[in-house]
């Protein structure tokens, strides 16, 4: 990708996608091809913003000297974050100020944006176009031709995202559960979903001993959803439940599309699910029944190269 900066320009660009099962940081000094590097993720609806500051500002910084000829974070740099849960004003602007209390930059030169913005920023190039996210979490998100920018969903773990792997986690837990609760002790495909899962977790065939493991720190539904796919083709429940998952996301984006219009004629796919073929051919087959006439894309870009143009394009407004 090449970044629109000046080549004589104060600063470097920094661009980082931190999604909730890791990060990503590209920084761009002048004509010089990005240096990027990798960490932990993060969700601004349930992390603390200044832990979030320190651990990211580490990672800028190291990227940022890799750039830089070993240079640290000065003035002049720009950062651009796309996080999710930063649809939470106060949490976002908390990141925002400690980031660059850390960096030693100001303030005005952090920006935080939602996951969603940079993806679509991203996938079409600030063009108009839809965006679908379909990873640990969810959400329908578009950027019309007038810049009006509209979305549906992406509520968030608290609430649950409709057809991301949190959600198909937790359908195989209630699945898992329910056979376990009937207690009819036959011999089946149920039984050995029940007797796979419980294995998969950790835990005895026993819901207080699942329930245990399932609230236990650290525990994440959405690494459960591997699992149902393996077992989409085992037991037909499963794939039910994940074809279910993948109706409401799509039902969800024929809303946007009421609201949106046109500009959603065109729509790309990102996230972790979209490398799973299971998802993807109950995605697709859903999206063909909510939203007909519909045409998916190829993202032309990533989310972090969209973060690396809002931030090129805040350096070149501040020259």
């Amino acid at each position: 990708m090449t970044i629109d900066t000046q080549k004589d320009g104060p600063g470097r660009i920094a661009g980082l996608d931190v999604g909730a099962t890791r990060s990503r940081v590209a920084v761009v000094d002048g004509d010089n091809p990005p240096v990027e590097h990798h960490g932990p993720g993060f969700n601004l609806s349930v992390d603390d913003p200044h832990r979030v500051a320190a651990v990211l500002a580490d990672l800028i910084a190291s990227t940022m000297a890799g750039a830089g000829a070993g240079r640290p974070p000065a003035r002049g740099d720009v950062c651009c974050v796309g996080i999710a849960g930063a649809g939470r004003r106060e949490q976002a602007r908390q990141l925002r100020l400690a980031l660059a209390a850390v960096l030693g930059i100001p303030g005005t030169d952090v920006l935080v944006e939602t996951d969603a913005r940079v993806a679509l920023e991203g996938a079409f190039g600030g063009e108009a176009g839809a965006l679908i996210l379909a990873g640990t979490g969810s959400g329908c998100h578009a950027l019309a031709a007038d810049g009006t920018y509209h979305r549906t969903g992406g509520w968030g773990p608290g609430i649950g995202d409709p057809g991301s792997g949190r959600s198909i986690g937790s359908a195989m837990i209630r699945l898992g559960l329910e056979v376990i609760e009937r207690g009819d002790g036959a011999a089946g495909p149920e039984t050995e979903f029940a007797a796979s899962l419980a294995r998969r977790l950790g835990a005895s065939r026993d819901p207080v001993s699942i329930l245990e493991a399932v609230y236990a720190d650290g525990f994440a539904a959405a690494s459960l959803a591997p699992f149902a796919f393996e077992w989409c083709p085992r037991w037909q429940p499963v794939e039910s439940a994940v074809r279910e998952e993948c109706v409401r996301l799509c039902t969800q984006f024929a809303r946007l599309r009421r609201r949106a219009g046109q500009t959603t004629d065109r729509v790309a796919v990102r996230g972790g699910l979209t490398q799973e073929p299971v998802w993807m051919r109950l995605f697709t087959e859903a999206l063909g029944q909510a939203a007909p006439g519909v045409e998916l894309v190829s993202p032309s870009g990533r989310p972090i190269d969209g973060a690396l143009r809002i931030a090129g394009a805040h350096q070149q407004r501040s020259v």
